[in-house]
């Protein structure tokens, strides 16, 4: 079983379709980036969602939008002019909306009014 899990960012807006059997699909590209400075890499995931959640969820998949995707991942190798190439693909089984619509910020990222709930929050003690 191949299984993928990534966070990252909506390259465009999702493309959502309909197949002659009623069938909705919603197609998307993520972009995962991973290192820093002059050693940072951009990796593209084109990603494919299917069935009622694809309509339901297709509006709220717009560039810029934070994502967690998991799902079952392929590797497709192709041959261009320029030579021989690859690209990621997922099927997604489950997607996590980090922010809100087009906002490009994180919930978490919502600063504290109140000191006490921070300190609360930020506490080094295990609740358990």
């Amino acid at each position: 079983m191949n299984i993928i899990t990534f966070t990252g960012r909506v390259g465009q807006d999702a493309d959502l379709r309909q197949t002659p059997q009623d069938r909705y699909v919603c197609n998307f590209r993520v972009v995962c980036e991973t290192g820093f400075g002059t050693n940072k890499k951009a990796e593209w995931i084109d990603c494919s969602l299917f069935g009622q959640r694809a309509e339901k969820v297709a509006k709220y998949i717009t560039k810029g939008t934070p994502v967690t995707v998991y799902g079952q991942f392929d590797l497709r190798t192709y041959t261009t002019k320029n030579g021989p190439g690859a690209s990621i693909t997922c099927d997604v089984a489950d997607i996590a909306l980090q922010g809100g619509k087009g906002s490009g910020e994180s919930q978490a990222a919502v600063p504290f009014d109140d000191k006490k709930a921070a300190d609360a929050a930020f506490s080094d003690e295990i609740p358990f």
